[in-house]
């Protein structure tokens, strides 16, 4: 899977796409990339749950200063089920391995978007924003 996708930078952004179909042993040089979608299937950890339809927005703070600004986002961890529990231990790797292609060179990675183990593996956070005003388009 990892071999399928790489890092593009845009602006100011870092997006993950998938590579350019080979040729002959060489990536075609393209100015287009398609966004890469990946997807695990995972438990949602009920205890570290904000993805409610507002997020429990109450008004501005220092964190969101309006509505538009609300990310929600829940952690996500082992699914009790067979056979996508045994997967489990992998799609962390890949998403290790991600996140450590794209750390800024000359800075140490911290901890991302991984949270705490619990019962024993380690958990990520997933989130999506309430008004997406636009989609974007990697050139």
């Amino acid at each position: 899977m990892l071999q399928k996708v790489e890092w593009v930078r845009d602006g100011r952004a870092d997006w993950l796409a998938v590579k350019a179909e080979s040729d002959g042993g060489e990536t075609k040089d393209t100015s287009q990339y398609i966004m890469a979608t990946l997807s695990a299937i995972v438990r949602i950890d009920r205890d570290d749950f904000w993805m409610t339809s507002d997020a429990g927005y109450r008004r501005p703070s220092t964190v969101w200063k309006g509505l538009r600004d609300v990310k929600p986002s829940c952690a996500v961890c082992i699914p009790d089920l067979q056979p996508v529990r045994g997967d489990y231990d992998q799609v962390v790797k890949n998403l290790e391995q991600l996140q450590a292609e794209i750390v800024t060179p000359g800075y140490q990675m911290g901890k991302g978007f991984f949270l705490g183990a619990k019962g024993g593996a380690k958990r990520f956070k997933i989130r999506h924003v309430l008004f997406d005003v636009s989609i974007h388009a990697i050139n």
